[in-house]
């Protein structure tokens, strides 16, 4: 009887250690289960964070792109307009600034007159190899520019846009300020308005005699055109009142930071009603351009 209860006794001892391995397997499986999904759930989250954040950023980067575009639009509507709150009095022969806010987006518009900047498909060689090396451009860049330029005259080539002249490697940075900044692709014409030439358009024409310089710091100043008569005797092929284009450059910061730069390049129609776009793009300039 004793050795029957010893038995028993065994059996259902093993009988309750089986169950109570079983329910701590069962436990240890439903903490593995659980921790799992709670990593898919993070990972979801994470991912959802992640898409949301890049949704946000694309809609600021378009808002910002519509934003710049809408300040030119904004200027070629002021064009011709009178009593205009741009007060856009043509022609404009200085680069002018304006400002603008849009649903908190501040929105600065710059406008260059193209007249008084020299042609690259027309200006004479020698005065663009001075200009050049007066704004300070390594000679080896500036005299690759001048062998493009004269290469694609020998073709009969025209350049639709002033970074065409240098590198791929080099449109970005210092040149991608300078060289839009006094020349140009747009007027075809050798000549140009001498009132809204930058000094160091003035200072670098060949040839050109101290007293004529003196003459033409005048007439830009707002002196009569009789003051260029001694100029005009011999250098009268390099001035010309070119058609009115300017150079459109604007600038959206948004509240969360990001900036968009756009350009256009207009000239104003014949009745001074609006203007006609010839280009349109994003500006990629790496340097402030504002702040020149």
């Amino acid at each position: 009887m004793r050795w029957r209860f010893s038995y028993i006794g065994r059996r259902v001892l093993a009988v309750i250690a089986f169950f109570r391995s079983s329910h701590g397997f069962s436990l240890v499986s439903v903490l593995v289960l659980i921790g799992l999904l709670s990593g898919i759930a993070l990972a979801l989250s994470l991912k959802t964070k992640s898409v949301l954040n890049i949704s946000l950023y694309q809609r600021d980067i378009l808002q910002a792109q519509l934003f710049a575009d809408a300040g030119i639009n904004r200027t070629i509507v002021a064009i011709g307009v009178k009593d205009d709150p741009f007060q856009l009095d043509l022609p404009l022969l200085v680069t002018t600034t304006r400002q603008m806010v849009l649903q908190g987006a501040t929105v600065t518009i710059k406008i260059e007159p193209e007249s008084g900047k020299l042609d690259i498909n027309y200006a004479p060689l020698d005065h663009l190899g001075s200009a050049l090396a007066v704004m300070g451009i390594d000679t080896i860049i500036s005299l690759s520019i001048l062998d493009k330029i004269s290469r694609a005259r020998t073709r009969r080539y025209l350049f639709q846009d002033v970074m065409e002249i240098v590198d791929s490697r080099e449109r970005l940075g210092l040149l991608s300020i300078l060289l839009p900044r006094y020349l140009t692709a747009v007027r075809n014409a050798a000549s140009f308005d001498p009132r809204a030439a930058d000094r160091l358009i003035l200072e670098t024409i060949p040839g050109l005699a101290p007293n004529e310089l003196e003459a033409l710091y005048r007439f830009k100043a707002g002196a009569n055109p009789e003051s260029l008569n001694e100029v005009l005797g011999r250098q009268s092929e390099r001035f010309a009142h070119s058609q009115p284009i300017y150079r459109i450059i604007t600038e959206a910061i948004l509240p969360s930071g990001i900036i968009s730069r756009r350009e256009a390049i207009v000239m104003v129609k014949s009745d001074s009603a609006g203007a006609d776009v010839i280009s349109w793009k994003t500006n990629l300039a790496l340097i402030d351009s504002f702040t020149n």
